[in-house]
């Protein structure tokens, strides 16, 4: 019992001193090789340490496993996070990363960053424990945001085919962030996918014989797709010239560009030569503000601080070679252009210089070269300057501002987002573009001290009111309110006639009489559905909106314009007539009307009904002495006082009709 005790007592102390270990609180002196083998037998211990090197080895034994699989869709890069790895991804199929983990890791996995054009997610499992290989991690990507839209004539809504669209994606420090190409179909219609989120897009829309329209708008994770049409001004002036000659381009008997020889230079800096093709269009933004390219926004360009400004006036101007190319002054050289002022100033009142500014396509902002001066030339009045480049060039000036500041809600009072808010100016030209956020507010700049128009815009959704800024921020107290339309009407015209106003006919559900929305009885409510004119203008210019918000009932809808005040013609105004039907725009035009002109009424279009709800537009464009079809209709308060002896007076826009008048037979 002694030996056996004292050859374990001696294996104990080699194996802590092996370990750097002790047997007691002190150290121990290790033993020598001699003594150590004359008191060990040899074989124990090679067999002891055969046992502690195979614990050793189980103990410090791990097991790893790959991670990997596949990706779809994707059209750019991508990372991917796992287990403290990052993986770069440019390509579809399968992928692996490049480090196994240990069994029992927990991983997450995460993308933290996608192609700007695309949401890619994750289709398997994000997190789990990992327990043998994995090789089935799927990701898939889909274009993110999809832009669609119309190209069409302003005046006449005719569908522009092969027309050119190019958008840009900015930063808010105007970096871009992609520019994406598209061209129409032959009914105008251009589809991009993949747009992104920005706070900033612009849609620049260019066909031939047309100036280039631009439309400056945002999108959200929420609501990624947009859809936006482009409604684009016929050219003025388009006959060709001689590029080694001096040129002097008259629009309607008015020299609007004065140019010397050889003038023009190609992208590349070569001199033009052959025959050049001048593009003029003379805007006018007196009716419809939104005619202007962008959104009035002037930004500085050492602070970055966005200002408003005011138009008095623009004018577009491109030059092409005899191939279509577009084509630049050359350096050094400069042109002198004429700007019509806008119908819309009093000369009177007219400053008689104000600030150039040029619109820069790639930004979606203008930009202040130069100034101008007021000019009279046979009665008619221009805001004439020198310019180096062509474009679109606005004489205008920046004003002060203060906020509006209020709401939007649906009929439930709920707030509604990302509702576009427009501030357009009633004694100023000019405009500002906002949107709500997620409780429906919205704050606007708008020029202070003025009467503005505001509008709220979703879809084919509008409600406009009235507005008188202050010198300080307002509050609007009640929040602009949108129901779900189905149709809103637009009615714009020139200075003179100076009041044209919108009639919308609603068939009853017999068919035998019709309800009718006008100056008179803005309001009306028919089977639950409430229709609305927004604002009666009597001073020139419009806007009129009226709002449909539904058709209660199967029936011919009819609208008619009448000329209510003012000399001149409807057509020669010019009037125009938009129709937002459910997204889809029309417009109309006096001057394709048939019968004469002359006339009070302009029976503009009807919209038929049927018993599933479907509609069908259908163009009536015709002048006619009354604003009802048939040669003798009388209302059905008339026909009252016919049978008790009486008359019955025409309503007057000083004595509003009754309520009762809204009824006429068919």
């Amino acid at each position: 019992m002694k030996a056996t005790t004292l050859s374990l007592a001696i294996f104990t102390g080699l194996f802590l001193t092996a370990c750097g270990g002790s047997s007691g609180g002190s150290k121990t002196p290790e033993p020598s090789s001699s003594s150590l083998s004359s008191s060990v037998n040899s074989s124990s211990l090679s067999s002891s340490s055969s046992l502690i090197s195979s614990s050793s080895s189980q103990s410090s034994t791990t097991v790893s496993y790959s991670l990997g699989g596949n990706v779809t869709g994707l059209d750019g890069n991508l990372t991917l996070q796992a287990g403290g790895q990052t993986l770069e991804i440019d390509e579809n199929g399968t992928f692996r990363f490049p480090n196994q983990l240990q069994e029992g890791t927990q991983v997450t996995l995460n993308l933290s960053e996608t192609p700007f054009r695309q949401r890619c997610s994750i289709e398997s499992a994000s997190q789990f424990t990992l327990e043998s290989d994995i090789s089935n991690i799927s990701i898939s990507c889909t274009p993110l945001g999809v832009l669609t839209g119309n190209v069409s004539s302003y005046h006449t809504g005719t569908p522009i085919n092969q027309a050119q669209i190019t958008v840009t994606a900015l930063t808010a420090e105007g970096e871009s962030l992609m520019t994406a190409s598209a061209q129409t179909d032959e009914t105008g219609t251009f589809r991009i996918e993949g747009l992104g989120i920005a706070e900033r897009f612009v849609l620049n829309a260019w066909g031939e014989g047309f100036a280039t329209r631009s439309e400056v708008f945002s999108n959200s994770a929420e609501q990624p797709n947009v859809d936006r049409s482009a409604l684009v001004l016929e050219a003025n002036y388009s006959t060709a010239f001689s590029a080694s000659s001096a040129a002097s381009l008259v629009v309607d008997g008015q020299t609007l560009v004065e140019l010397p020889a050889n003038a023009f230079v190609t992208a590349s800096g070569s001199p033009a030569s052959g025959t050049i093709t001048p593009s003029l269009t003379i805007i006018d933004p007196s009716g419809d503000a939104g005619v202007m390219p962008g959104n009035y926004e002037v930004r500085d360009p050492e602070t970055g601080a966005i200002n408003l400004m005011e138009s008095f006036g623009a004018l577009d101007a491109s030059f092409r070679d005899a191939a279509g190319n577009l084509l630049q002054l050359a350096p050094g050289t400069s042109a002198t252009i004429s700007i019509p002022m806008a119908s819309r100033i009093n000369e009177g009142t007219a400053p008689e210089t104000v600030p150039l500014f040029y619109f820069d396509e790639a930004s979606g902002y203008w930009v202040e070269e130069g100034e101008a001066t007021l000019v009279e030339v046979d009665g008619q009045y221009f805001y004439r300057g020198t310019v180096t480049h062509f474009t679109t060039w606005n004489a205008d000036r920046i004003y002060e501002t203060v906020n509006l500041r209020g709401c939007v809600r649906d009929t439930d009072n709920n707030p509604l987002a990302n509702v576009r808010i427009v501030a357009s100016g009633r004694d100023y030209i000019g405009q500002s573009t906002g949107y709500s956020d997620d409780t429906g507010a919205f704050v606007l700049p708008v020029r202070m001290n003025s009467s503005i128009l505001l509008t709220s815009i979703s879809g084919s959704q509008s409600d406009t009111v009235n507005i008188f800024s202050t010198g300080t921020d307002t509050v609007i107290e009640a929040c602009l309110q949108l129901a779900e339309s189905s149709a809103t009407i637009t009615l714009t015209w020139g200075e003179n006639p100076y009041d044209l106003d919108s009639h919308w006919f609603i068939p009853n559900i017999e068919g035998d009489l019709e309800y009718q929305v006008y100056f008179g009885n803005k309001t009306e409510e028919v089977n639950g559905v409430v229709f609305d004119l927004d604002v009666d203008d009597v001073t020139s210019f419009g806007p009129e909106v009226v709002t449909v918000p539904d058709f209660p009932h199967a029936g011919t809808y009819r609208y008619v314009v009448r000329l209510y005040g003012g000399t001149g013609t409807i057509a020669d105004s010019p009037a125009r007539v938009e129709l937002n039907l459910r997204g889809n725009i029309s417009v109309f035009s006096p001057s394709e009307a048939s019968g004469d002109h002359s006339k009070e009424f302009w029976h503009v279009f009807n919209i038929k009904v049927d018993a599933e709800g479907n509609t069908s537009v259908v163009a009536v464009q015709e002048f006619t002495d009354s604003r009802y079809p048939e040669e003798a209709v009388l209302t059905a308060s008339t026909r009252r006082s016919l049978k008790s002896g009486s008359t019955q007076a025409t309503p007057t826009k000083q004595e509003p009709a009754l309520k009762e008048m809204k009824h006429y037979i068919k």
